[in-house]
């Protein structure tokens, strides 16, 4: 084999290991959060938000739960970049890249309650939300920049239209947790049990979970033709 075809074929193990990585990443976040419903059930998923699951007495879960999205996230970066040939995309990966620092950070600093007047924040619960509205905001935006990078390779002519799909449902995501937000908190003046974003906020993560497992499940497989 010539120096080119044994780094061709290595850049190609190197795709298909970091996309099984991500995809176990991602898979391991969803049994980690269901677990902890199990565990956890005084953080009712009528109102309580995912990130409240460090408070408990399992809170560690929830901080690996965070850990492994964030691994899931770089491994997908190495999966897919040799595809991704926009500047479009490379400015989505860049940004990917910061959603999975933001992850870690949502890690380290546990929240604070969801009930906690805003002027009786933690530094930590500060520091918690500033990473989950890293999270929860740039995760559409990125995911469109790569997607549409990503629909110009030939390579990806055969899911183009699943990423399509999936890319909706990672935006209604985020429009279904802001505006149950909007409507429930109407005529409030704090959260509690009447303002009903628990599964909105699950349902957010869920979504956002699936894009990564459908794009490294299909790198994963594109890779192993090669």
């Amino acid at each position: 084999m010539t120096k080119n075809e044994i780094s061709s074929k290595s850049g190609v193990i190197l795709s298909q290991n970091a996309a099984l990585l991500a995809f176990l990443g991602a898979v391991a976040f969803l049994v980690l959060l269901t677990i902890l419903h199990v565990l956890e059930p005084e953080f009712n998923p009528l109102w309580r938000l995912i990130s409240e699951y460090e408070l408990g007495y399992y809170g560690w879960m929830m901080s690996l739960a965070f850990i492994s999205f964030s691994v899931s996230i770089f491994a997908l970066i190495v999966a897919i970049r040799s595809y991704v040939k926009t500047t479009v995309g490379r400015i989505g990966l860049a940004m990917l890249s910061i959603i999975g620092a933001a992850l870690i950070g949502a890690a380290i600093f546990i929240t604070d309650p969801i009930t906690t007047p805003a002027n009786a924040f933690t530094t930590s619960g500060n520091l918690h939300n500033l990473c989950g509205v890293i999270v929860i905001l740039g995760f559409p935006i990125t995911i469109t920049l790569i997607g549409r990078s990503l629909a110009k390779n030939q390579a990806w002519a055969s899911i183009r239209r699943r990423i399509l799909w999936i890319t909706a449902m990672v935006w209604s995501g985020l429009f279904v947790f802001y505006g149950s937000y909007i409507i429930f908190m109407m005529g409030k003046s704090g959260i509690g049990p009447d303002v009903l974003i628990g599964w909105p906020n699950r349902y957010l993560i869920v979504v956002y979970i699936l894009w990564v497992m459908i794009v490294a499940g299909y790198t994963r497989w594109r890779a192993s033709m090669s």
